[in-house]
């Protein structure tokens, strides 16, 4: 058969098929020659390589078949999907007509074969070397890693006995099969700053206006790592100027197999932001591209404080902070709805976006410009809902008041004596309110869109035919006796605690005590000494504004006694105040000087040593050193201490004043696994106790009433004797 015919019966039929078969996969052809390799005598040296190495033309006989083995193997999985194309040359002593196969096979590494594609046709061979060829499309596999491809031909004569040879080994008369590969060529493009960190942004303030950079790709190939010809490196700022235009390069190194290599660049770049493209070719004359941005800017301290329509700080909201070209940037605000960021300039960068979430929705979406270490306030779109109900226009105490989103409760709450509930930080939107009293119901539909007071009134069906003087009466008495019940409050004791927080303070924490001068500050950690006392925990306690005898005293007064567990090894004073008092101290474990907390620390760990595991460590009061130690040395020791008292299975509890600076608070509230914050209501002397945070357990945020009472210590004040 002639070539030229072959070749137009070739594209009628691929011009036919082809268009059934769309490839939304995109693939690179790969070509495999079949070459002799006299090394190789397991495969009688017959191989399929990617990068032939030509002889003197090969002859084989057909008649049984001619297999061509893939070396080395496969270095990881293949996915070939569209057009497998195979090319053979062929010739017989005598014309002779017979059916010839191309077939594609894979071989697992213990031998086992297994068929791919194969494809036949009836032809005539002629006593003169020709090509013959088809094509399969459409094909769609995964060849594993470690397996060899085989490319096996045959040709079977129909009659007479003609002897049939394949032509290979040589670049006049190639042998070969082509594969549509998809993504099999890996490459990974890193920045590395001098320190040899990956970046994709270089601190200007670091660097200096000329960031020296290592570019580094990382390239793997199935076929093995010779099958990449070259490799280039182009380099263009942002307004398209090019710094490299394909500058080739040579292999740095071998990666961990003979599949992958190393390709490397030094730059030197000024403040800009730059493309940097990575190229290889491969023997098939394949061009496969990679691409990463990199930036080089000043970058300066950005605060950003997030608060609701109000002006009150969203505390715990998720921020999301995006820019092109820059990963982004997930962060959560604290207690005072604030984020402090290091972030590159908008002159090089851009503008950010940020998206505020709040209860799983988004309340604000805006961009900002970042040019000079600021302070931004944004508000976003989360409200507060005050809701009063009335009966026959009396307030209404006890009704269940039921926000709903959705056909969803997102919060139940309960109406107090004026017949009011607050639903606090609520995202703008749609809503339902639904109102339950006296086995009654009644539902309203609302939008929140700003800060406002729904008054919803209510009536009992059944009384609509009472006279309305009595029905106000009735309700009126009905209100004044829910109320008096409801100002009643029930004496509970210190277990209390573990129900404001589920579980009650983890055993491995940092635990600070909040609070302003005779809040029961001291009195409070004095109760979680003996809790954890009680539960057979050996206890540390350091005293630096008071002698420790008065420590003992102040505890035997509220019921707790420490005299059996200090016989037993359990309870240990660490005493910092007796040197600065100047007296001589009683307590065997002392610091001469409270500031001194080198060796506070040195002595809180020959003790944890001796006491073994399980140990917390009670500090009474960091605040007081303030005065004379910076702040930043006092945040240290926090840091140091915790982690050093949680690594050996305890919690460490410190008191502070909230006079200490906002930022000093900030970094102590950061370094606190646990925040329990306490006040002290003038002229009453009402004392309250809440948990602002605590990782890891739910718990309640409300305030609850609390005393200190001789004999009992803290008693808590509740509204249920259920609890």
């Amino acid at each position: 058969m002639k070539m030229s015919v072959l070749i137009l019966m070739l594209l009628i039929i691929l011009s036919l098929i082809l268009p059934a078969f769309s490839q939304p996969v995109s693939s690179k052809s790969v070509t495999l020659f079949a070459v002799y390799n006299e090394a190789l005598k397991a495969y009688e040296g017959k191989i399929l390589t990617s990068i032939p190495k030509w002889g003197e033309t090969k002859v084989s006989n057909i008649s049984m078949g001619e297999v061509f083995t893939l070396h080395p193997p496969l270095g990881f999985d293949l996915e070939i999907y569209g057009v497998i194309f195979f090319k053979a040359w062929l010739k017989s002593d005598t014309t002779v007509f017979g059916k010839l196969s191309f077939i594609l096979l894979q071989v697992s590494p213990i031998g086992e074969e297994e068929e791919i594609v194969k494809t036949e046709q009836f032809l005539a061979l002629s006593n003169k070397p020709d090509e013959y060829s088809a094509a399969i499309a459409g094909a769609k596999y995964v060849i594993k890693k470690g397996y060899r491809i085989q490319y096996k031909i045959q040709f079977v004569p129909y009659e007479g006995k003609a002897k049939t040879y394949l032509l290979w080994n040589n670049e006049k008369n190639p042998t070969y099969i082509v594969l549509p590969c998809v993504d099999h060529l890996k490459m990974d493009l890193t920045i590395l700053d001098s320190a040899g960190k990956a970046k994709t942004f270089l601190s200007a303030n670091e660097t200096g206006e000329q960031a020296a950079v290592l570019i580094q790709a990382n390239v793997s190939d199935p076929f093995a790592i010779e099958d990449v010809k070259s490799a280039f490196i182009s380099i263009i700022n942002s307004k398209g100027e090019t710094l490299l235009n394909e500058k080739p390069l040579s292999m740095k190194s071998f990666g961990s197999t003979i599949y992958s290599a190393i390709y490397e660049a030094n730059a030197t770049l000024p403040i800009e932001t730059y493309r940097i493209i990575f190229k290889v070719t491969d023997f098939s004359r394949n061009v496969y591209p990679i691409e990463k941005r990199v930036h080089i800017a000043y970058s300066y301290l950005t605060t950003l404080i997030i608060k609701d329509g109000d002006g009150e700080p969203l505390s715990n909201a998720s921020l999301l902070i995006q820019a092109n070209g820059l990963q982004s940037l997930s962060e959560l605000t604290n207690h005072n709805g604030e984020v402090s960021l290091v972030l590159p300039s908008s002159n090089i960068i851009g503008a950010y976006n940020l998206t505020v979430y709040w209860r799983n929705k988004i309340v604000l979406n805006e961009k900002f410009l970042i040019n000079e270490s600021e302070t931004i306030e944004v508000k976003t779109h989360v409200y507060s809902l005050k809701v009063r109900v009335l009966l026959y226009g009396l307030p209404l105490p006890n009704a269940k008041i039921s926000l709903i989103e959705n056909s969803t409760p997102i919060e139940v709450k309960s109406s107090s004596s004026i017949g009011a509930s607050v639903f606090d930080k609520i995202p703008a939107g749609s809503y339902s309110l639904k109102i339950s009293f006296f086995n009654n119901e009644k539902t309203i539909n609302v939008y929140l869109g700003k800060s406002e007071e729904i008054i919803v009134p209510v009536e009992l069906p059944l009384l609509g035919r009472i006279p309305y003087f009595l029905i106000i009466f009735a309700a009126a008495s009905l209100t004044f006796y829910i109320i008096k019940k409801k100002r009643k409050l029930y004496p509970v004791s210190f277990s209390f605690i573990n129900k404001i927080i589920e579980g009650g303070i983890p055993e491995q924490a940092t635990v600070m005590i909040l609070g302003s001068p005779g809040s029961g500050k001291t009195v409070l950690m004095e109760n979680l000494a003996y809790e954890s006392l009680k539960k057979n925990k050996k206890c540390i306690y350091i005293v630096n504004n008071e002698f420790p005898s008065k420590i003992r005293e102040n505890m035997q007064s509220l019921g707790l006694n420490l005299k059996e567990f200090e016989e037993k090894g359990y309870f240990i004073f660490i005493d910092c105040y007796s040197g600065l008092a100047g007296k001589q101290p009683e307590e065997k474990h002392f610091i001469p000087s409270p500031t001194d907390l080198t060796n506070l620390g040195t002595e809180i760990s020959v003790i944890l040593n001796k006491l073994n595991k399980d140990v917390d460590v009670y500090m009474d009061s960091p605040a007081s050193l303030l005065a004379s130690v910076k702040p930043e040395i006092i945040i240290s020791f926090i840091h140091a201490t915790g982690a050093k008292v949680k690594g050996e299975g305890g919690k460490f509890c410190f008191t502070m004043s909230p006079v200490t600076s906002k930022e000093a608070l900030n970094k102590m509230d950061e370094a606190s696994d646990c925040i329990v914050e306490l006040q002290l209501i003038e002229p009453k002397q009402e004392r309250k106790l809440r948990i602002r945070k605590v990782k890891g357990r739910k718990h309640s945020s409300k305030w609850f009433n609390f005393s200190i009472e001789p004999g009992k210590g803290i008693v808590f004040y509740v509204k249920s004797m259920k609890v």
